[in-house]
């Protein structure tokens, strides 16, 4: 770390000790301070899921659904503009059907995850 860097993680500290923290927050607080620090070296931002994807996972969706009738109103709801807001006001069995999207996003999201892990060359424990 650069002197400038010593200096400000100092100006951190003291700041910190003058707060009303108890001392696990402070400890979780330079902690933090020590990984925003070190972004870019040892840690990497997750990168979020962008509109693309969250509209790819509600195609994926209305293709498991079996009621015809139901999936061409869900189909429907998606085409253009607004789509996400069309899809989550569809009125029929919206809850179930909010219920039943969960599974296919956590799905598709661990996946993204495993294949940016793959591509950043990190081998995911517990795997």
């Amino acid at each position: 770390m650069s002197s400038e860097g010593d200096e400000e993680a100092s100006r951190f500290v003291e700041a910190l000790q003058k707060r009303d923290f108890h001392d696990w927050e402070k400890e979780l607080l330079l902690v933090a301070d020590q990984v925003e620090r070190g972004f870019g070296t040892r840690y990497l931002r997750v990168p979020s899921v962008d509109s693309h994807d969250a509209y790819g996972d509600m195609e994926d969706f209305v293709e498991t659904v079996e009621n015809k009738r139901l999936q061409e109103r869900l189909w429907d709801a998606i085409r253009g503009r607004g789509a996400f807001r069309r899809f989550k006001g569809c009125p029929h069995e919206s809850s179930s059907r909010e219920r039943a999207l969960v599974p296919i996003q956590h799905a598709q999201m661990r996946q993204r995850v495993l294949d940016w892990l793959k591509a950043e060359g990190i081998q995911p424990t517990g795997e």
